[in-house]
């Protein structure tokens, strides 16, 4: 699976002469089942903290909207460390749901590099612009360069969503889940018709009107139905959590592995 030595033959308890995987890992398919039981676990780590991270910011969004009298002052505070700590937890998430599987060795999948790259990077801007738009207000940087600052964000978040669906994508076909992962499909084609309707109201006219209304249905939609997707994801990597650590103990005990050709 890893480099495409044969192994036909070789110890399955033993590693791969050519790259050092495991033999046992490359007796079986690549459904996550199979897969190291410690990095399906770190998977299932990220897609919990991405969860926590939306689920903080909305209970935040509840105590600002019905405890406003009583925050006062500290509003901005509250709204600071709200979207912090979703941006945050979402970079967490996002590193930990892109890590590298001990098979890749020196060939890492780039699919899984752009997530993690595009994540890490909007996360730092993200962080960036928040602070410059709490604590540097009476800053005179220039409306062109926290103009800049937005479009880049924003570039970047639309960026990071797309290429950790299609990361998404990848797991679930390794699940295997043809209809959670067709929804995502869906999903991705709903953010760009979204992203189409924002930008349909620069133009003006009608379309603005026409974009406006498209933008703000789809954003409600996609909004929950991702949030829905989060939920449904996340349960099923617990899942394989579970049946891969019940596999390899079951190989471990038994002191055998499925019979079959092998490739490392």
């Amino acid at each position: 699976r890893a480099c495409g030595y044969n192994l036909r033959g070789g110890d399955p308890h033993g590693a791969c002469p050519e790259c050092g995987t495991a033999v046992g890992f490359s007796l079986v398919d690549d459904r996550l089942k199979f897969a190291d039981p410690g990095w399906v676990s770190r998977l299932a780590a990220g897609s919990g903290w991405i969860l926590t991270g939306l689920i903080l910011y909305v209970l935040l969004w509840v105590v600002m909207a019905g405890f406003d009298d009583v925050i006062g002052g500290w509003r901005w505070a509250v709204q600071f460390f709200r979207s912090a700590s979703l941006t945050l937890c979402i970079l967490l998430g996002c590193w930990l749901l892109t890590t590298g599987e001990p098979v890749e060795r020196n060939r890492p999948d780039r699919r899984r590099l752009m997530a993690r790259r595009i994540a890490v990077t909007s996360g730092i801007v993200g962080i960036g612009y928040l602070c410059l738009l709490t604590f540097y207000r009476g800053m005179d940087v220039g409306l062109w360069f926290v103009v800049g600052i937005a479009a880049l964000q924003t570039v970047l978040d639309v960026s990071e969503l797309v290429a950790m669906m299609l990361w998404v994508c990848v797991l679930l076909a390794r699940m295997p889940s043809p209809r959670l992962s067709m929804q995502m499909r869906v999903v991705l084609i709903g953010l760009a018709l979204h992203e189409l309707g924002q930008w349909a109201g620069v133009f003006g006219g009608a379309w603005a009107r026409w974009g406006v209304i498209l933008s703000a249905w789809a954003g409600l939609i996609l909004g929950v139905w991702v949030v829905v997707l989060l939920f449904v994801f996340d349960s099923r990597l617990r899942a394989a959590v579970d049946e891969a650590n019940d596999f390899w103990a079951r190989v471990r005990g038994q002191n055998e592995l499925p019979r079959g050709g092998a490739r490392g």
